[in-house]
């Protein structure tokens, strides 16, 4: 006697029935991931230079802080606020005293004409006849006279003329004229010669005169002073003197009264 069972369909006997409520599991898709990936390696960069600008930044405005509270520190404690700066004036520097370059010279004074003047080691005072006579006898003479392997050297207060007779005149021009005519000599014949004495420049002439044996250069200063005609005259044979040391025993004439 057959039986009648139902038959059973082989696809429903091996598949397993799914939970109830259970939803459906879904993939991702592959191409998704890389680009978030790609995303995340772009920005990265970018975040970590931020980060080191922005802890620079703090970093620095810190230390700024920091050097300027140090600084008022220093500053509040090397000067406190009694403490009175002052300065010393600098020091008045005095003048060098001059050297006087005629310190060890003769001096030579005339108590008649009232003047003096001073002369170096190795000029001497020409006496003359009056070699031996006391120093006053010296001191009144109207003409004078110093000598030397230099030069000579000659002072004349009221020289006189060809005759002897006093050279009167009002000018130092008219002076020199008169001088030159006792010399026999015109103006066109000598040459200019000026030097300091008594504190003012004085003008005169220089003249030569020549034998078969040497010539001699002589060179006058003529002028009025304190009513008086002062004749100046250096002389040298064979040369012309050492215009310096001329110049500087002239610059020592000084009257003492």
């Amino acid at each position: 006697m057959q039986t009648n069972e139902p038959l059973s369909n082989p696809d429903q006997q091996n598949s397993s029935p799914q939970p109830v409520g259970t939803p459906p599991t879904t993939e991702t898709p592959t191409s998704q991931e890389s680009v978030t990936h790609k995303k995340i390696t772009n920005w990265l960069p970018i975040g970590l230079v931020i980060l080191l600008l922005v802890s620079t930044g703090v970093f620095a405005y810190k230390y700024y802080g920091l050097s300027q509270q140090f600084k008022n520190q220093r500053q509040s404690s090397s000067v406190t606020p009694t403490e009175i700066i002052t300065t010393s004036p600098s020091p008045v520097l005095s003048p060098s005293p001059e050297i006087d370059s005629t310190a060890d010279w003769e001096t030579y004074t005339n108590t008649k004409h009232n003047y003096l003047l001073k002369y170096p080691p190795g000029f001497t005072f020409v006496e003359g006849p009056a070699a031996g006579s006391p120093p006053e006898v010296f001191q009144t003479w109207d003409t004078i006279s110093f000598d030397s392997t230099e030069f000579g050297l000659s002072v004349h207060v009221n020289p006189g003329d060809a005759h002897g007779n006093p050279i009167t005149c009002s000018a130092d021009e008219e002076c020199k004229s008169k001088v030159l005519a006792v010399l026999q000599k015109s103006p066109s014949e000598v040459t200019p010669f000026s030097s300091t004495v008594f504190g003012e420049i004085r003008t005169g002439f220089k003249d030569e005169i020549s034998n078969p044996l040497y010539t001699t250069y002589f060179h006058y200063l003529v002028f009025l002073e304190n009513d008086e005609l002062w004749e100046i005259s250096i002389y040298k044979q064979d040369n012309f003197p050492n215009y310096n040391l001329v110049n500087k025993i002239l610059s020592t004439f000084k009257f003492t009264n």
